[in-house]
């Protein structure tokens, strides 16, 4: 590794990991009756006018099939006391008897408020969107979405107030031997 001054220089095939410690967010799908969701760190605004979001997801993944398929999804965020189920979701790979993965995970989930999309009823907050286009970049495919609804727990007002809301923290992978996820909470 080469040193420049005071930085040091980071291979890019690891620049990806500049990105964390990251909020991950739970993604989800249906289509024909079946229900997808995983973990993602790579959920971003894209767009406040009009309001749009995008997620890219790998393109081997079966959630990406599902929104490939479904033209929608949800962008969830759960709570540090359900980072078990956010775990599954992130690192079980779905497996073809499983319908419902959400289900498989341990999280109850019911329509969206707008649109058809599954809402874990242990979420904190969530936007229901509509897919507007996709594209190819890499191993990933990003779905840039119309945000048709937004919904959030009393502890967001503009802004997170962490009084019941901590949540999960994705540290990373690269860290050998440490935990992956921690909690955020304030004093």
């Amino acid at each position: 590794m080469r040193t420049v001054g005071l930085y040091r220089e980071v291979p890019v095939e690891r620049f990806h990991r500049l990105f964390y410690p990251v909020v991950p967010a739970i993604v989800t799908s249906s289509y024909m009756g079946e229900v997808a969701g995983m973990m993602a760190s790579s959920c971003m605004p894209v767009s406040l006018n009009p309001p749009m979001v995008a997620v890219a997801i790998m393109t081997t993944h079966r959630t990406y099939r599902v929104v490939k398929n479904s033209g929608a999804y949800a962008v969830c965020w759960l709570p540090y006391e359900k980072l078990e189920q956010a775990k599954f979701l992130g690192e079980v790979r779905s497996i073809g008897e499983v319908v419902d993965k959400l289900k498989a995970a341990g999280l109850e989930h019911e329509k969206g408020k707008v649109l058809d999309v599954p809402i874990p009823k242990d979420a904190v907050a969530w936007l229901e969107c509509k897919v507007a286009w996709s594209r190819v970049t890499g191993d990933h495919e990003l779905f840039t979405a119309d945000v048709k609804a937004a919904y959030a727990i009393d502890d967001f007002r503009e802004y997170w107030e962490y009084r019941r809301y901590h949540p999960i923290i994705y540290i990373g992978r690269a860290r050998e031997g440490l935990e992956k996820y921690v909690r955020f909470s304030l004093p």
